[in-house]
Formats: structure tokens, C-alpha cells, sequence
């Protein structure tokens, strides 16, 4: 059975990396179901005697993941909050799955062999977006100008290629030094490690650099404090494989770079003060005073982050480009706690198996051991992520999370007993409760997250179609969206835009007027759900000072400002709504507003227009 369980994991997660990590709640669903399959039917597993995992490790797993799970469900915007709590349901799975069921190395093997294919494939296909430098992306998704130029293989964003491929590269070079592997699959594992490094470089992400780097530092300690101990007769040959690799990662590095005036570019700002990240941090921070102790819940900087954003961030800060930040902020104190002593737990049982698989290599001459190989992978791999945790968001992309659960998972039960006498373990409430909860997340994962499948889909094909101008078709996909599904807030938002654009498009003005008016009502819908959206609030607005219901306009442009009072755009849209009133005055500061936010070009022509000075 524990091969099947690898299998449905090993597909889940394909699913997931293939569809841009699972970044849209859409394309994650069909991997947690997979992992909420693996995870129900373990129950066949359930009294297969093992080497149980490390009890506190196992604890403190409990307590993140049923805290960010718990958090998650009593947030203020339900939907806001399904990513982070169905992704704690998965994640405690395949944590679970590793530290009970997918314990010996040659199935953590066979699962670094599918995960390093995966990595592979996407630096080819990363390479082909850092040579031509487009928006192209596999299966037809497309990518923000911003990241042409940049590698971001089946990703959105290079900064998550480059985040999944620090891992992968770690484990690949312990793997390639360590490993009892015949040299031929010892060479692969090297190569695949270059060409992570590859990718990392042509990523063009200043925080994969310097997590590798990090990542690679642990690594060599603890491969020149195992030398120090399996007592080999010779510690030169992994020491020259070692060498060689990173003569060989480097040299591929420094190449990659001179050849790229956009590498050079982006190496030479590894450290700048002139970093917008700065500023989406401040909201963050800003965000955290509101409820130190719990945070104001998951998914809640989408609106905060507007909120707080300050002058000159005009896109919608999802993200706060560091997860400690965020975790703070939505989950307060204890969330960044809970956090902390996952971390800690699992390091400290990984760093106490290291010591013990230090003193043997299985009977190697040479100290080799597929167990400490992977030991040191996952050491390393959790050093690189503590360091790109700092400026990126990779563990609110499913795939790079799911991959981290993984290797808490690995670090909870290296197969060799910490806390416990050696020797065979009777099955007790150790290994009982751990596997018991296992099932127990599959079968939560299934009743709370597969059954939004149908909404979500609708949702994001209304927004394809909204996006190409097809705007009847996003109208009828948004109302069979909602046959299935009433609390998803961008179904209603899809309908009510796709009835605006409607009566743009449409000469004859009373059938314009009715399709305009049609728009109020699902904008009001989704604004009960979701009450803090600037976005919606603004878009209501608008249609109501273009159907001349001034006075609801007002009301709406007043919240839309209270939940955005930064943004460029919105006062612009203000100022012309002033405008048509007669109130000159008051438009006049919000163009000027405008301008200072943003710039706004649409502001300065009517400021200037307003004031006299137009050409």
C-alpha cells in the first residue's frame, strides 16, 4: 500500500506544480483531492508496525496545522480564507503521510526521482521563457509583463520556480555526495542539481540566490561534520564530488549572468534599499497592531494591504512578500509562534538523527547512507527556506507548500528512533493517534474543499471569457457558477462586470440603462460577502454615478476610499465623478491627490483641463 500512497502523492502533486502551483485555488483542488484520497485509504495501513515518528516533532505539527486551520475557518471572509485552510488540511496529510507510511529512503528516493523530473521539465521550460522573453506560459496561462525576460517554468512568478528548485537542488546535492546510489545515479542527481542552479540564475530571484546560497552552507557544514565522525577510510571522494559540483554550479552561474545584462542587473540589487517590498511590509506591520494576539485572519491583507498600502503601490498587494509578516498579521502572535515551534521541533529532530546516523554509514565503507543523504537535504532545505521566507511568499503557493510538508515530514521520522529504545516498536497510541489523524485530514480535506471544485471552476472561466471580451458568455458561467456555489463573492463580482460591459457595448441607451442596472445588484452581492473590497466598492460606485443615483454613489465611493484611501486610481475615478456633479473644487483635489499617489496620466489631463493650463 505504501507504494500506492506515493503514487496518488506523486500525481497530486504533478497536478498541482503543472497548474501554476496551485497559486489559483482552482488548480490546487484536483491535487488535494488526490492527497485526501492517499490519506483516507491509509486507514489500510493503519496497524503496520514501524519506527514511529519523533513525538514532540509530531505535536508541534498538530498544533501549526490545527491552528492555521482554526484561524482559517473563523476569519471574517469565508472565501478569503479557503486557500490557507484547505491547504493546511493538505499539508498535515502529506506531513503525516511521510512521518508514518513513506518512511524508508528508497520510497523518499523514488519521490525526490519524480519531484527532480518535475524540476527539469521546468527549467526547460523556463529556459524557453528566459530566451524568447514573452508572456508564454504551458496550457495556455499567461504572466504579467513584469516577469518577461525571467524564468518562472510551469510557475506565475520566477520567485516560486526559483523556490522550489532551491529544494530540489539541495536534496540533489546531498544526494549526489552521500547516497548509496550507483555512481551513474549519483552523476544524474549532480547534473540535476547544475541544472536547478540553472534555473535559479535564469529565475533572475534575488531571494533564490541568496537562499541556495544559504542552503549550500549548511549543506558542506554538515558534510564536513559527518567526515568528522563515520570514521571512512578516506574522506576525499565526496569531497572531490562536492568540489566539482560546485566548480561546475558556479561556473554555470557566472556564465549565465555575463550573458544576461537583465542577471547582471538583478544580481547587482541583491541588496536595495529601493525594494517595493519594504513597502508592502509597513502594511503588513500596520495590519498586525489591529489584533496582535490572533491577527484579523486569513487572506485578510488582501484588503489591509490596500488599506495601509502607501503612496506609489498602485497594484493590489495580495501578498506581503514575506511569510513571517503575513503570518503575523492574519494569524497574530500565536500563528508566528505555533510556526516557530514547528521549525524548531523539527530541527532539533533533525539535527538529532544526523547525529546518530553520524556514527555508522550502514555498513559503508565509505560512510555512504541513503538515510543521512536525505537527512542533509532536508537540513539544508529547511535553512534555504527560513532565508527566502523573508522576501518571498512561496508557502502561499500550494505546490512549494506541499513540497515543505514533505520535508517537515522526513525531518519528524528519519527512521531511526530519537526519544525511544532501538529495536522493533510495539503499536501504541504513538503511532495510533498520529495515523489516526492522517485519515482524519483526508476525510476533512475532502468534505471542506472538493466540493467548491464546481464553483470555482465556473469562476474562472467567467473570468477568461470577461478577459477576452466575450461578456454574455462570462455572464451565463458566472450563473452557473452559482447554482453550485452561493459564498464565492467572484461569481457575483463576474456577473455584475460582465452586465456592465454589457451596456457599454450596447447603442440602443434603454436596453444599455437595463443592463447597467442589472450590474447593482450582484455588485451588493458580493459585497455582502466580502464587505472590505475597495475593488467592488469602487466598481458599484461607478455604475451608480453613470445611472445618476448620486447619493448611493457618494456612500459607495466613501467606503471604497475608507478600504483604499492610497490608491491612485480610485481618486482619479472620484475626481470624475465630482466632475459631473458641478463640485469642481472637490474634483480638482481628488485629481491632485491622484497625481501625487500615482501619477495617474488621466488625472493630469483633467486637472490640467480643470485649472486652465491644458494645451
Amino acid at each position: 500500500m505504501r507504494i500506492a500512497y506515493l503514487v496518488l502523492l506523486i500525481v497530486a502533486f504533478a497536478a498541482v506544480h503543472l497548474l501554476i502551483g496551485g497559486a489559483r485555488l482552482l488548480f490546487a483542488l484536483p491535487g488535494y483531492g488526490l492527497i485526501a484520497l492517499a490519506a483516507a485509504v491509509s486507514v489500510y495501513s493503519l496497524r503496520r508496525v514501524s519506527v514511529a515518528p519523533q513525538r514532540f516533532a509530531v505535536v508541534s505539527a498538530v498544533i501549526f496545522f490545527g491552528y492555521i486551520a482554526l484561524r482559517a475557518a473563523l476569519s471574517p471572509v469565508a472565501y478569503l480564507a479557503w486557500p490557507d485552510l484547505f491547504s493546511a488540511f493538505a499539508c498535515a496529510a502529506v506531513y503525516l503521510l511521510f512521518a508514518c507510511h513513506l518512511t524508508t529512503p528508497g520510497l523518499r528516493l523514488g519521490w525526490m526521482v519524480a519531484l527532480g523530473a518535475l524540476a527539469l521539465a521546468g527549467v526547460l521550460v523556463g529556459a524557453h521563457q528566459f530566451r524568447v522573453g514573452g508572456d508564454w506560459m504551458p496550457f495556455g496561462f499567461l504572466r504579467p509583463e513584469s516577469y518577461r525576460g525571467r524564468a518562472s517554468g510551469f510557475y506565475i512568478c520566477p520567485n516560486h520556480l526559483a523556490g522550489y528548485l532551491d529544494v530540489i537542488a539541495l536534496f540533489a546535492l546531498a544526494i549526489a555526495i552521500w547516497s548509496r546510489a550507483a555512481i551513474t545515479w549519483r552523476v544524474v542527481s549532480a547534473y540535476v542539481a547544475a541544472v536547478c542552479l540553472a534555473g535559479i540564475l535564469l529565475s533572475g530571484s534575488r531571494g533564490g540566490f541568496l537562499s541556495f546560497a544559504v542552503g549550500v552552507l549548511v549543506l558542506i557544514a554538515l558534510t564536513l561534520v559527518r567526515l568528522s565522525r563515520v570514521g571512512q577510510v578516506s574522506p576525499v571522494k565526496p569531497i572531490v564530488v562536492g568540489v566539482l559540483i560546485l566548480v561546475f554550479s558556479v561556473g554555470i552561474g557566472w556564465l549565465a549572468i555575463r550573458q544576461s545584462t537583465l542577471l547582471e542587473r538583478r544580481a547587482a540589487m541583491i541588496v536595495s534599499a529601493d525594494n517595493i517590498r519594504l513597502r508592502l511590509w509597513s502594511a503588513a506591520i500596520e495590519q498586525a497592531k489591529i489584533s496582535p494576539a490572533f491577527g484579523t485572519g486569513a487572506g485578510t491583507y488582501l484588503y489591509y494591504g490596500r488599506k495601509f498600502r502607501p503612496p506609489g503601490v498602485e497594484l493590489d498587494p495580495i501578498h506581503t512578500h514575506n511569510d513571517y509578516l503575513q503570518l503575523l498579521a492574519e494569524f497574530g502572535l500565536a500563528g508566528l509562534a505555533a510556526a516557530f515551534l514547528f521549525v524548531w521541533a523539527h530541527g532539533r529532530a533533525g539535527l538529532i538523527a544526523f547525529g546518530q546516523l553520524g556514527t555508522r554509514g550502514e555498513r559503508h565503507p565509505w560512510g555512504l547512507s541513503n538515510a543521512a543523504a536525505l537527512n542533509i537535504g532536508a537540513l539544508s532545505s529547511v535553512a534555504a527556506y527560513a532565508v527566502h521566507s523573508v522576501v518571498d511568499f512561496n508557502l502561499h503557493i500550494p505546490a512549494n507548500a506541499l513540497l515543505l510538508a514533505s520535508v517537515g515530514g522526513m525531518l519528524a521520522n528519519p527512521s531511526v528512533e530519537i526519544d525511544a529504545p532501538p529495536g522493533p516498536v510495539a503499536l501504541g497510541l504513538r503511532q495510533l493517534v498520529p495515523r489516526l489523524t492522517l485519515v482524519a485530514a483526508g476525510l476533512g480535506l475532502a468534505v471542506v474543499a472538493l466540493p467548491k471544485l464546481p464553483g470555482e471552476w465556473y469562476a474562472e472561466e467567467s473570468r477568461v471569457a470577461r478577459r477576452d471580451g466575450r461578456w454574455l458568455e462570462a455572464a451565463n458561467l458566472a450563473r452557473l457558477g452559482l447554482g453550485f456555489e452561493k459564498q464565492n463573492p467572484n461569481l457575483y463580482f463576474s456577473l455584475a462586470e460582465s452586465d456592465w460591459e454589457q451596456s457599454q457595448h450596447i447603442r440602443n441607451p434603454a436596453i444599455a440603462r437595463s443592463f447597467a442596472d442589472a450590474a447593482v445588484a450582484p455588485y451588493r452581492e458580493a459585497l455582502a460577502l466580502f464587505p472590505e473590497d475597495a475593488r467592488a466598492w469602487l466598481k458599484l460606485a461607478w455604475t451608480l454615478s453613470m445611472l445618476g443615483r448620486v447619493d448611493e454613489a457618494d456612500a459607495a465611493f466613501a467606503s471604497a476610499l475608507a478600504w483604499d484611501p492610497n490608491n491612485g486610481a480610485l481618486q482619479t475615478y472620484y475626481g470624475h465623478h465630482l466632475r459631473t456633479l458641478g463640485k469642481t473644487e472637490l474634483a480638482i483635489a481628488a485629481y491632485r491627490r491622484a497625481v501625487e499617489l500615482s501619477g495617474n496620466p488621466d488625472a493630469k489631463a483633467n486637472l490640467l483641463q480643470l485649472e486652465g493650463r491644458a494645451p
